[in-house]
């Protein structure tokens, strides 16, 4: 007879076994993406037709982008902390 703690052990990896199989199912269609870093490769989203929104819209934006924001200066900068491992 079997210990009861060994039949849940397996059922635990036969429950981890399908979780990661059904992971790497749902992996296997999503597109690869080229990892970047650097200013050469900075996306500047644009609107469709390729102009720039409209100074208002984007004033508006940045006061209640701002508004949201934990902290900033006297310039209306964002104030941010620096993490821990780079200071």
């Amino acid at each position: 007879m079997k210990a009861r703690g060994e039949d849940w052990r397996r059922e635990v990896e036969r429950s981890a076994e399908e979780i990661l199989q059904a992971l790497s199912r749902s992996l296997e269609v999503l597109a690869v993406e080229k990892e970047s870093y650097g200013p050469g490769e900075i996306h500047q989203p644009l609107r469709e037709d390729g102009k720039p929104s409209p100074a208002e819209e984007r004033e508006a934006f940045r006061e209640r982008f701002l508004s949201l924001a934990p902290s900033k200066d006297e310039e209306g900068n964002l104030r941010v902390e620096a993490a821990g491992w780079a200071r």
